[in-house]
């Protein structure tokens, strides 16, 4: 099981969400993340130029890296504004 931390500008950029989409967004990181950082389903990737990956939920982009155990989430972005 891997621990999963979300860090203070993830939570932010989540509280600008619909409520709806925030609880569907949560759910589904800590059911997918939690058991596997490296979903096959949910089609993760890493990103060029830095150690994070980045997994696909509807149309939001969730931007974490791995550390041992734990999985640090520090960003939940509109897939349109996610790379920038």
């Amino acid at each position: 099981m891997y621990e999963i931390h979300i860090e203070r500008r993830a939570v932010k950029e989540l509280e600008k969400i619909a409520f709806e989409k925030q609880q569907y967004i949560l759910k589904k990181i800590s059911a997918i993340l939690s058991s596997n950082p490296f979903p096959i389903g949910n089609n993760p990737k890493r990103l060029k130029g830095e150690y994070a990956f980045r997994l696909r939920i509807s149309d939001y982009r969730i931007i974490y890296t791995i550390e041992s155990d734990k999985i640090l989430v520090y960003a939940i972005r509109h897939r349109k504004d996610a790379y920038r």
